[in-house]
């Protein structure tokens, strides 16, 4: 599993990084839902004032949906003789 940080400036001019933002392609079938979720966490990060310097997107989605979709979302697929 791929993932990507993003890093902005809030509202009051805080520094905020994301990490473990997940990777996926436009066909995976929560491809809608994560990237929901994202614009979402953004937004109250942006919004906020709250001292936060370092979010795990990883960690709020396991906080926010059920275990299922979360699984889905960040399987690890196994490589084939340790290759």
């Amino acid at each position: 599993m791929l993932t990507k940080s993003v890093e902005f400036k809030r509202s009051n001019g805080a520094k905020v990084k994301v990490t473990d933002i997940p990777m996926l392609p436009e066909q995976h079938s929560k491809y809608f839902f994560v990237q929901l979720r994202l614009q979402c966490l953004f937004k109250n990060l942006y919004e906020d004032n709250q001292t936060i310097s370092e979010v795990s997107f990883r960690t709020y989605l396991k906080q926010r949906i059920k275990w299922k979709d979360y699984v889905l979302i960040y399987e690890e697929s196994m490589l084939k003789n340790n290759a």
